[in-house]
Formats: C-alpha cells, structure tokens, sequence
C-alpha cells in the first residue's frame, strides 16, 4: 500500500509468487491515488512463480 508519494521509480523488478498466494494477492502494488504523484514502473512483472 502507498501513500503521501511523490516521486518514485521501480525499475526492472520480477515479483513471483508461490502457491495459493497468487489468489489472495491478484493486485501486488495498492495505490491511494488521492496522495500520490509521479509514480514510474518500468519493466515491472507479476506472475505466479513457474510461468
């Protein structure tokens, strides 16, 4: 969950997840949209771990 951002760049990152958390976790980054600015993902992955 993020909050009171602004400014942040993720870059090159491959989350994987294991098992049965693939389910309960279907959005890996939360955002309040109301309290964050000039957020960057470059080359961001999420997938289950095996795919």
């Amino acid at each position: 969950m993020m909050e009171h951002i602004d400014g942040l760049e993720v870059e090159n990152v491959n989350m994987r997840w294991f098992g049965d958390r693939v389910k309960r976790w279907n959005n890996p980054l939360e955002f309040r949209s109301s309290s964050v600015d000039n957020i960057s993902l470059i080359n961001f992955h999420s997938n289950s771990y095996g795919q």
